[in-house]
C-alpha cells in the first residue's frame, strides 16, 4: 500500500487499484512506462512486486505505508510474463 498525497493504492500482480480513478490510472501508465524503459524489476528481486511499488510511489512522490510480500514464485512467474510479452498493465492481463 502507498500513500500519494492524501490517497491510498494497493499494488498487487501488476495492477493499481484506488478508489482514485485518475490516480489509478496515472499509476498504472507510470508502472508501464518503467517497465518499458528499464525492463522492470532485476530478475534475482526477492520481492519484485515491492520494488516496482517502491520505485513508481518515488516516481509519483508518494511512500510505502504497507509491504505484505507475494509467494515469491507465483511473483517471479508473473514478472517475467511482464518482461516477455507486450502487456496492458491497467487489465492485469
Amino acid at each position: 500500500m502507498v500513500k500519494i498525497g492524501t490517497r491510498k493504492a494497493l499494488f498487487r500482480e501488476g495492477v493499481w487499484r484506488c478508489a482514485d480513478p485518475a490516480l489509478e490510472q496515472r499509476l498504472n501508465s507510470e508502472t508501464e512506462s518503467w517497465f518499458l524503459q528499464t525492463g522492470g524489476p532485476a530478475l534475482n528481486s526477492l520481492d519484485p512486486e515491492g520494488a516496482v511499488a517502491a520505485e513508481i510511489a518515488g516516481l509519483c512522490g508518494g511512500a510505502i505505508l504497507l509491504r505484505v510480500p507475494a509467494k515469491l514464485k507465483r511473483v517471479r512467474a508473473k514478472y517475467f510474463q511482464f518482461r516477455q510479452f507486450s502487456f496492458d498493465f491497467s487489465s492485469g492481463e
